[in-house]
């Protein structure tokens, strides 16, 4: 059985891939976490875990 990957969500610290795949046309479209800074895997994990639920936000520290 040969199976095709039509969507890949990548991972990352920066938008640089995100940038970068954008720049040569191998995107069609943007997920959430592409043109965020992400520091902390920690976070994305519960970003993930919790479907989003409160992504966009405001927190004042």
């Amino acid at each position: 059985m040969t199976s095709t990957i039509s969507t890949l969500e990548l991972i990352q610290q920066n938008c640089d891939p995100a940038a970068y795949l954008r720049g040569h046309h191998l995107r069609k479209f943007s997920m959430p976490l592409d043109w965020v800074m992400s520091p902390s895997l920690t976070d994305v994990n519960r970003l993930l875990a919790h479907k989003f639920t409160g992504f966009m936000e405001l927190y004042l520290k």
